[in-house]
């Protein structure tokens, strides 16, 4: 019987974002008893403010505490500045000028827990805002899969007909360091963890968990980054997905834990399907179904899209079905130097056109004619039962490839210290850390 991982991760990476000096600082503290006014920490808003009251190019910074509105950020836009709302830290920069704004009236106490958001949530309206919870680092953590360790953390309650906590519906949003736990299958309700139209959105070190669609996106040019995808439902009248896209999406340096019928699809109307993608650096853990990691859906099918470094483990279906049997118009598409271990299958090409592939290594897997294939049986990582899936030893050399794909899930350039490794980690002779230990293997 196939076995179940669920996740640790790897050593925490602290962000520092870009800083303004010139930006004006204001406060947001639940309990605040002063002229809640947002100009002091004493005079916080003790909530988010009307959308108005927001100033282009200031910062917003949030103290610990609940915050149970539903909060519209859609104050008008003014050409590409940016409005920056940070959780306030003692002393970690995120993507505002400083940890925590003004030290007068500062308590530690303010900053050394989380921004709950128990309601219904955010939406931005219109474009160009930073949301940033600054703490919590997604796939690169040992925290990573602990939403307590993100400094905004959403739990929507199991109410109404649709649950959408993070919502972008405008250009230009980054949502970073942010944490969303959905209540579940049981509501048998729409569950979207974070979704929107928006283009050019950008998702990074951000934790998704139990809800039925975790990463929704309309829009182009996403990217979801260095993130933590616990486990989603589906049912037969929510149908479920850790996440859709559509044109020119990036999907880079994520660990996904669980997927049934498959971890990604093109999101929208069943007719436009994903095209110019970019899904490198990922691990993708427990696929269940034979529908595998990337799939074409209805009419919409996977186009010129590539496939590079991403490791697989315990999939029934492949890294790429690029269309629905006797649907769809797959082609164009490319998987290279990725890694799979106990897989029943590689690719679907389907009824498309030919899929490019080569330099895979398939360890326990099926098998596959290319160029570069290696074979081997076992484990070939530190840790597999520990969720440590770097490797014991380098594999045969893989394609090199430019960048943005020469660089590993954690950073590591690539082929700088032996033969360039497939999968989502480059292979190291340093000494591993130990292992983590809040995971465990269900038969």
């Amino acid at each position: 019987m196939r076995k179940l991982i669920f996740l640790a991760l790897l050593p925490t990476m602290v962000v520092v974002g870009a800083s303004s000096s010139e930006a004006a600082s204001h406060y947001i503290r639940a309990g605040a008893t002063g002229a809640n006014d947002g100009s002091t920490w004493a005079d916080a808003w003790t909530t988010f403010p009307s959308s108005t009251t927001y100033i282009r190019g200031d910062e917003y910074y949030v103290a610990d505490g609940t915050y149970s509105g539903a909060f519209d950020f859609a104050r008008g836009v003014s050409g590409t500045t940016t409005i920056k709302i940070c959780k306030a830290t003692i002393s970690t920069v995120g993507r505002c000028s400083s940890a925590h704004g003004s030290d007068t009236g500062w308590q530690n106490t303010y900053g050394d827990g989380q921004a709950l958001f128990p309601g219904t949530g955010v939406k931005f309206s219109t474009a160009y805002w930073i949301f940033d919870g600054v703490s919590g680092a997604g796939s690169r953590a040992s925290t990573g899969s602990n939403p307590a360790s993100y400094g905004f953390y959403f739990t929507p309650p199991n109410s109404g007909s649709t649950i959408r906590p993070v919502v972008y519906n405008a250009n230009n949003i980054q949502v970073l360091h942010t944490a969303v736990t959905c209540p579940g299958a049981s509501g048998n309700i729409q569950q979207f963890g974070y979704s929107g139209t928006g283009d050019a959105v950008t998702a990074s070190q951000t934790y998704v968990n139990n809800c039925q669609v975790s990463h929704w996106n309309q829009g182009d040019d996403s990217v979801i980054e260095n993130s933590y995808f616990g486990s989603h439902w589906s049912s037969s009248a929510n149908h479920g997905v850790q996440v859709e896209q559509t044109v020119r999406p990036i999907f880079r340096n994520n660990i996904v834990t669980m997927c049934n019928p498959q971890c990604i699809e093109p999101a929208g109307d069943c007719f436009t399907g994903i095209s110019n993608g970019q899904y490198y650096n990922n691990v993708f853990a427990n696929v269940v179904g034979g529908n595998g990691v990337l799939k074409g859906v209805c009419d919409g099918a996977i186009v010129n899209t590539v496939m590079y470094g991403n490791t697989v483990i315990n999939s029934e279906g492949p890294i790429l079905y690029q269309n629905n049997e006797g649907r769809g118009t797959g082609s164009g598409n490319t998987v290279v130097n990725n890694l799979f271990y106990n897989c029943d299958a590689i690719i679907n090409q389907s009824t498309g056109g030919p899929i490019s592939h080569s330099y895979n290594t398939l360890f326990s897997s099926g098998t596959i004619s290319e160029t570069g294939v290696q074979v081997g049986t076992g484990d070939p990582f530190v840790n597999l039962a520990g969720g440590d899936f770097r490797l014991r030893a380098a594999t045969n050399a893989g394609l090199a490839l430019p960048a943005p794909f020469n660089t590993d899930l954690m950073g590591t350039t690539r082929g700088t210290a032996g033969p360039w490794t497939r999968g989502a980690y480059e292979f190291t002779d340093a000494i591993p850390p130990a292992a983590p230990t809040s995971l465990r293997i269900l038969p």
